[in-house]
């Protein structure tokens, strides 16, 4: 079992000359926070080289920020100095890389992914508990972390790009970058059944409510039904002009819902496969959809940085949440249906739906968080990162902790078993296993 990433020891801080007084002053903040800080090179001694004092800083320092402005992104030495810090961070000889935005500016596209805190975006002591949260510092007293831990894996030779549990809980279904879908027993971590027929890497898999069917979307713009018991294909709907994100069913089973790439989302019926609705509300890609668990509503993500919400009844587009940035990746609604939780960059929200109110934020990842489930008494969220991790989140505030690390791509994947009791999680490309964890 491995640990929890330890609290930050000795930070440098990289900024332009523009950006000193509010450099000294979030290293102030730091130092009373007990961590040690790097953020000046002051007067050099004779025979010292400015760039042999920031590289030997630098390779004493466990944590790194960067500060960014404009001034700091023309800066040839700030540059220099992050792009040399996160080559260490990407080879795991720096623990922690934050860039943190202190003024308007274009964030460098290698930094975008990451996870930084807008310092404009929000009070400078909300931003600086933020950014001490990705540090691993503790400000103040909280309740002891729970632990999960991995306990099976099932090993592939391909990546994965979503999963779904059956409703017995007895099997995972799998969408793969071969092209396939694939049906797993659990216990046995036995291949039970592979559908073909996708032309592309499959992103999405969902099991219908009754554990008949399952409806699985792929980069092309066809998604498919399939019936289990046979392993034959049941229904493939036509009517998307572009790549399939995401792909939901109706509580009752009668219905799916689609997202696509080509910014529509489409209502279709189970037993005809015909489209009963397309939603044109959107004008940007959408990233997933989600049906309300009473059935009553429908939700999307895009890429305008909002999470869209439809009353299924009228057909009517009523409410745009607002507070991620760029993209957001996943919507899904609380197993009561009060709430819903979104994914961004770096970040988890908990929304009023009904209000607009976002309830919490949840800070954490070191990249874009691509996938979402609550488990089905709705008392923990769990999340999956471009960062590699899985990680857990109490609704009520409550802290748990997942061990880290045991990815090796993206986690574009996260179910909860039935029961509640086991979080299945997979990962891209590189990694090619699903994970099932549970508590220690």
């Amino acid at each position: 079992m491995t640990a929890p990433t330890p609290a930050v020891k000795q930070v440098f801080i990289s900024h332009a000359h523009e950006d000193n007084k509010f450099a000294r002053k979030l290293a102030e903040a730091l130092s009373a926070a007990n961590v040690g800080v790097w953020f000046d090179v002051g007067n050099l001694k004779p025979g010292q080289r400015l760039d042999d004092v920031i590289k030997e800083a630098l390779h004493a320092s466990d944590g790194y920020i960067v500060i960014l402005s404009p001034a700091a992104v023309d800066s040839h030495w700030v540059s220099s100095e992050w792009g040399e810090a996160l080559e260490r961070w990407e080879k795991g000889k720096l623990r922690y890389f934050i860039p943190i935005l202190a003024a308007a500016c274009e964030i460098p596209m290698r930094l975008k992914p990451l996870f930084w805190v807008d310092f404009t975006a929000m009070p400078w002591d909300t931003a600086f508990a933020q950014l001490a949260q990705g540090l691993g510092i503790t400000l103040a007293p909280r309740e002891a972390p729970r632990l999960w831990e991995q306990k099976q894996s099932i090993s592939m030779h391909v990546g994965l790009f979503g999963l779904c549990w059956s409703p017995d809980g007895r099997m995972i279904a799998t969408a793969s970058h071969d092209k396939a879908v694939r049906i797993w027993d659990v216990a046995s971590a036995r291949c039970l059944q592979t559908f073909t027929g996708h032309e592309n890497w499959v992103d999405a898999v969902a099991w219908s409510p009754d554990g008949r069917y399952l409806a699985s979307a792929s980069q092309g713009h066809r998604p498919r039904i399939w019936e289990v018991a046979s392993g034959q294909q049941f229904a493939l709907l036509e009517g998307h002009s572009d790549s399939i994100t995401d792909i939901a069913w109706s509580p009752d089973g009668r219905s799916l819902i689609t997202g696509s790439v080509d910014t529509t989302m489409r209502i279709w019926d189970l037993v005809t496969g015909r489209c009963l609705h397309v939603f044109t509300d959107v004008t940007k890609p959408l990233t997933s959809v989600a049906w309300s668990p009473d059935g009553a509503w429908l939700a999307a993500t895009a890429r305008d940085g909002m999470v869209h919400i439809w009353q299924f009844a009228t057909k009517r587009h009523v409410r745009a949440l607002t507070g991620h940035k760029d993209n957001v990746f996943r919507a899904r609604w609380s197993p009561d249906g009060e709430q819903l939780a979104s994914s961004g960059h770096s970040t988890v929200r908990i929304w009023n739906w009904r209000t607009g109110e976002c309830l919490q934020i949840f800070t954490g990842h070191h990249g874009h968080v691509v996938s979402l489930a609550w488990r089905p008494d709705g008392k923990i969220l769990a999340s999956g990162s471009a960062d590699r991790s899985v990680r857990l989140w109490g609704a009520d505030g409550s802290r748990y902790v997942i061990t880290p690390g045991m990815h090796r791509d993206w986690v574009h994947g996260v179910a909860w078993s039935p029961d509640g009791m086991t979080l299945a999680s997979c990962a891209g490309i590189h990694d090619g296993q699903v994970i099932l964890w549970q508590p220690a």
